[in-house]
């Protein structure tokens, strides 16, 4: 079964990217893309999100994509910086981790290992 994926707010070049990254890794899926943060909270209503990764001016997890992991609409948030230097994740288990200048298979290498802990 493959992981499925919500990319969030990652314009241009560098969602395009992370999308092909995506696309590319057998073991992902990318189940939606959106334009805007203020989207984050209709994520919900998708049938299952494993991970939803959100671009921010520095790399910290919104409090919106805070909630989607409360709701259990997903196991998994992942910030990233648009300059790719910083980024975090959150899972259900552990609060922020802080991820330093990370590639973007490196990205779903820490997805997969936080879901990896997460099975029980």
């Amino acid at each position: 079964m493959p992981i499925i994926v919500a990319l969030v707010q990652a314009p241009g070049v560098f969602g395009d990217l992370l999308e092909t990254v995506i696309e590319r890794d057998p073991e992902f899926e990318l189940g939606v893309r959106v334009g805007d943060e203020t989207e984050l909270a209709d994520l919900h209503t998708e049938p299952r999100l494993d991970a939803v990764i959100v671009s921010t001016q520095n790399g910290s997890i919104p409090p919106i994509a805070g909630r989607l992991l409360d709701e259990r609409a997903c196991g998994i948030v992942v910030a990233i910086a648009t300059d790719g230097k910083n980024a975090s994740l959150e899972s259900l288990r552990e609060g922020p981790t802080p991820l330093r200048a990370v590639s973007p298979d490196q990205l779903l290498a820490a997805i997969r290992r936080a879901l990896a802990e997460q099975v029980p």
